[in-house]
This record gives C-alpha cells, structure tokens and sequence, in this order.
C-alpha cells in the first residue's frame, strides 16, 4: 500500500532539524535502528533488514529533501533530476539518480541552514542506511539492486569525505569499505571491470588482505600475470597463513627455482613450508615429491583425515591402489560424514570392482551430502556400475529389460555428473567421468568438447588420456592425438612419472613408422616403474610393449612379455590381453578361457566382456565334410 505523504509546513531556515515530518523518525532513533539491522545482519535475519531498512531509507530520504523547492542545477555540477520546481509531494524517488537528488536537495538547505553541521549529519545516516540495506540485499542474493544502492551510496560518500570530513584515517576507512563491497557487489553481477575501478580507487595503505586478494584474483582472470604477482605477495606480506594467495601463485606458473621465495615467508615454521611444498608438487603433478611432504605433514599432525585423503590420492595417482583404498577405508572410518574426495574413492572402488562398497559410499552421502557435487559424482560413478554390471549380464532371457535398464542408468549417470558440474564448475574428475561416459556411448566428438573444457581447469594428466582416446577413435584426428600426447608431456614431469611416456608410446604404436620411438617411450616408462618399484606401472608399460608386439604381428614375443617375471600373471588385464593375442592366432579356445578368466578376476572389464560377446555371436565354422571312395 502507497504510504501517504504528509504536507510540509515550510519553516523559515529550511533546515532538516527544524523540518521533521509530522510521523518522521529523529536521528538519534535511526542510529539505534541502524545498530538493531546490523544485529539482525550479523544473524542473517536479511529478509528482516531488507524491510526495515528500506522504510529507514524513505525515511531519510523524505527528511533530506522534504521542504526544499528549489531547482538550482549549479548545486552539482549542473546536473539536476528533476524537470520542473518540486517539494516532497512531487519529487519521485529513482535508485538511478538517488544521489544526485538528496545531494541537490542537500547543498540547497546547507545554505539556508544555521546549522549545517546537522544536516551533513543526515547525510552521513542516509549513507549508513544504503550500506546496512545492501548488505540484506546481497544476503538475499539480490546483487543486482545492491549494486545499484551501493553505487549511489559511493557517490554521497565520496562527497562527503571530500567536502564535509576532516578526512582523518578513519574518515577514509570508512568510505573505502563502501568501495569494497561495492567491488563484491560487481562481482556478483559478473562485472569485473567496475569491480576493479572499485578495488583500484582504494589507495594501497588502505587495502586490506581481501582487497589484494579480489584484485589479483581478477588480474589472473585476466591473464595480468605480473599484476597478479603482485597483489598476492602483499597478501602474504600481510598474513602469511594465507594459503589461498599461495596456489593461486602456484597457478600462475611458479618454477621450481622461485619456490624458495613462498617458503621463506615461513622460515621459523617448517610445517607452514612443507604444506607449501605440497601445495607445489600436487599443482604440478610431481607425485613422488609429494609423498614425503604429505608424510612429514602427517607425523607432525597424526590423525588428520584430509592429510591421510591426500596421501590416498596421490598413492591412487601413482597407481598404488592398494594403498590407495587402505588408506581411503581408513580415513572414512575416522570421519564418516566428509564428503572430501570420495568421488576418487568412488573411482577407485569402480576400476577396482567393489560394487558393494560403491553403493553403501553412494547412500551414506544421500544422507549427510546431498547437496555437494562430490555426492553428485559419487552417484554418476554408482549408475556406471550398475550399468556395468547389466552389460556383464550378457544375454540372457532378460535381454529386452537389461538393455532398457542399461540405458537407464547411463541417462542417470550423465544426469547426476552434469548435476555435480552445475554445482562446481571446476571439478575436473566430474570433466573426466563425462568424458568417459561419452566414450562409452561412442560420443567421440563430444568427449573431445568436454576433455578441451577441462584442459582449461587442470592439467592433470587423465585430461589428456581421454582427449588421446577420443582422438585416436577418429582416424582423421591422428595428428591431433600426437600433439595432445606430446603438450601432456611437457606439462607433466616426464621424468618421474611413467604415465606420458605411456600415452605417448600408445599414440606412435598406431603408425607402422613410429613403432621404433613406441618401444622407446615403453622402456622409459619401464625404467621409471622398476626404480619406483611401481608394481601397476610396470603392468600398464609391459601392456603397451605387448601391444606393439601385436600390431607387428609378434605374437609370440607379446606372449613371452605377458608371461615376464615383472608381472603378476593372475589379473584381469594380463589375461585379457593374452586372450586378444590368442584371437589373433586364431586360438579361439584359449581366448575364450582367458577371457571368461579375466572377468571372473574382475566382472567390470569392458573389454574382456566385449571380446567374448563377440566370440559368442561368432557364427561357428562349419566342418568339412568327410569324402568317401565309392
């Protein structure tokens, strides 16, 4: 309901002390309003101080200019809201030209006031009240509307402390945490340019730590590197706890050489620099330089269940799985309501076939997490089992239900990923489960579009073994598989991982003139898992020689590989394998044996399942008919 305005009896001085409104509220009442919203702000009662406060503003609002009938557009510059003579009757009020119109009205009544004092003083309350209401706005999530109150409350402010102030320090404060929130507000709205003017206009003795932070968060976002530098080593210099200023350094390419300069902020505090090293070599896929950090952290702070998860982690990027899922069992023992990193545990129960353990992780976190993308995954990860394991099934006389049921599941796994990007932009393995559902479903373009999206966010090193494997599906991507090879190992350190020495060595065994550089990058992988003592590494490098044999034709020297010392011979994927060479050879027995072994070790190998479908639909050979002398 339009609230009614009283008429204005208007006084000789025309000053807002002597000019109240019949039902206007006096400043000494809204300066303990003022306190009461920001309680109520402080509660997160923003619904509360979003109405209470925007009656204060009509308030001031109608207190300032009430009286006044002048139209002198000299008062600021020439610029003027209103068209023709007004009072508080025909005066309308618009966000947009807020500020000018209480300043107009403001500068008028100055000079007519004995007081002027009193009337900057209102000034002062009208800006406090802009502030308190906007911050219920943003509580609100209105960022839009907060933007445009905070805008005019800048403006009133900025001539207050020009003209009004004694610009003492706190004067400026005061001002430049307006500057600040309306930074906040900017960026809310996605307007990184006005939030940087905003941030730029506080002067740096005034900055604080989040100040810093914001402006070099959109120097980085702007590519400003040097800029960005810059605006992070304050924020250290000003709190070196600040751990977020130190990845977001480790982001913008720190070398290895230029470490020293982080760690020496904490000379005194060995585990603040080992945290630092950390923070390094996980960015950088250094993983084997990453354990002993992570095991200094955990002997300094035993029983720390996000310390343990990253070491599972970095054990599961190494292909330790073993360790990996040991520590993981123990870690969600500790705590059984963290959702921190069970999507990599979901993966690892999936490659490793715990389908049991997967769907009572999937449930527990239904009901502490139900609204974190890691419970999202988690479920994507749990409908790729069950469509796996429906594929499993094979044919039987259910054929017509699994099939439905299968595509069922996937819907829902590709559904409950997306749902989990929605809810985090960057998560890379969200990025890589979509990428892979996509290859199921023989997506191949589309894994590539999501592969490049994520190779944007992270460069780890699972990106661009999908992007390779979507590529090498497309004959006419051959070249483009190579260069994603190849940029994989300059990202990574080749020279303590096996991993793109892998990836590379899968790429050139595709071209009969590249088998020789194949055999290379194998050996090197070799090296690298046997001075390690990588047990599933040696595997993974033993497998692609072995597939370089094949595609030479060297069967026997491929079988003579499988069956090395340096492998276990009971496993899922030297049998499978194996049972592919045997197909080769047209050894159909044999292959039939060994892949109804591999997945006997593990019912989730697509492949071997592929391979034995297709041999029990093979059409069987017909025997020749025995000849008879008449």
């Amino acid at each position: 309901m339009q609230q009614q305005q009283p008429p204005i009896s208007r006084p000789s001085s025309s000053s807002i002390s002597s000019a109240n409104q019949p039902n206007g509220i006096g400043k000494e009442t809204l300066k303990i309003i003022m306190k009461k919203l920001n309680q109520q702000l402080h509660h997160e009662f923003f619904d509360s101080a979003a109405e209470i406060g925007s009656l204060m503003i009509s308030n001031c609002f109608n207190t300032i200019v009430g009286g006044s009938n002048s139209r002198n557009e000299s008062m600021i510059e020439g610029v003027s809201p209103y068209n023709t003579s007004w009072n508080i009757n025909t005066c309308e009020f618009c966000v947009d030209n807020l500020a000018q119109t209480v300043l107009v009205a403001f500068k008028e009544k100055c000079q007519l006031s004995s007081v002027p004092n009193e009337e900057a003083e209102w000034l002062q309350i009208f800006v406090d009240l802009l502030v308190v209401y906007s911050r219920a706005l943003i509580g609100n999530s209105e960022f839009m509307r907060a933007k445009q109150y905070l805008s005019q409350a800048v403006t009133i402010s900025s001539y207050i402390l020009d003209y009004l102030s004694s610009k003492t320090p706190d004067d400026k404060k005061k001002h430049y945490y307006i500057c600040d929130i309306l930074a906040d507000a900017c960026l809310k709205n996605n307007l990184e340019d006005e939030a940087e003017i905003h941030l730029k206009s506080i002067p740096k003795e005034f900055r604080s730590v989040k100040n810093f932070m914001k402006l070099g968060d959109i120097y980085m976002k702007r590519d400003k590197s040097k800029e960005a530098v810059a605006c992070y080593q304050e924020v250290l210099k000003m709190d070196k706890y600040a751990i977020s200023a130190v990845e977001k350094l480790i982001k913008l390419g720190l070398p290895e050489d230029k470490k020293k300069n982080l760690t020496d902020y904490y000379k005194k505090e060995e585990w603040l620099a080992k945290l630092v090293d950390a923070k390094y070599y996980a960015h950088n896929n250094q993983h084997e330089k990453l354990i002993p950090s992570l095991k200094y952290l955990e002997k300094s702070f035993p029983n720390n269940v996000g310390l343990k998860l990253s070491l599972a982690d970095c054990y599961d990027q190494l292909s330790k799985y073993n360790e990996a899922l040991d520590l993981f069992k123990q870690c969600y023992k500790m705590d059984g309501y963290t959702d921190l990193k069970t999507s990599i545990y979901a993966t690892l129960l999936q490659t490793t076939g715990h389908p049991l353990e997967l769907q009572t992780l999937s449930q527990r976190l239904l009901t502490t997490s139900k609204g974190s993308a890691e419970t999202w995954l988690v479920m994507g990860i749990y409908y790729t089992s069950r469509s796996t394991l429906l594929a499993v099934a094979g044919v039987d006389e259910n054929v017509e239900s699994n099939k439905i049921a299968f595509q069922h599941n996937m819907e829902m796994a590709i559904r409950s990923v997306d749902k989990a990007l929605e809810l985090n932009s960057s998560f890379v393995l969200a990025y890589l489960w979509k990428g892979h559902l996509l290859l199921m479903n023989q997506q191949f373009a589309k894994a590539i579009m999501v592969y490049k999206q994520a190779k944007t966010i992270s460069k780890d090193i699972r990106i661009y073994q999908g992007l390779v494997k979507a590529y090498l599906a497309l004959p006419q991507h051959f070249q483009d598989a190579l260069n994603a090879a190849r940029l994989a190992q300059k990202h990574y350190n080749s020279k303590n991982d096996y991993k793109p020495h892998i990836l590379l060595g899968s790429v050139y065994t595709m071209k009969e003139e590249l088998h020789d550089h194949a055999h290379k990058e194998f050996d090197l992988a070799l090296k690298i898992c046997q001075e390690t003592d990588n047990e599933f590494g040696m595997e993974e490098a033993l497998l692609g020689k072995v597939e370089l044999d094949i595609k030479r034709q060297q069967f026997d020297a491929a079988i003579q590989t499988l069956q090395s010392p340096n492998l276990k011979q009971n496993t899922d994927s030297i049998q499978t394998k194996l049972g592919q060479i045997y197909l080769c050879q047209q050894r159909f027995e044999d292959a039939f044996q060994c892949f109804h072994k591999a997945l006997s070790l593990n019912r989730f190998n697509e492949i071997a399942r592929q391979e034995l479908l297709k041999l029990e639909e093979a059409p069987a050979e017909e025997e020749p008919e025995e000849e008879y002398d008449m």
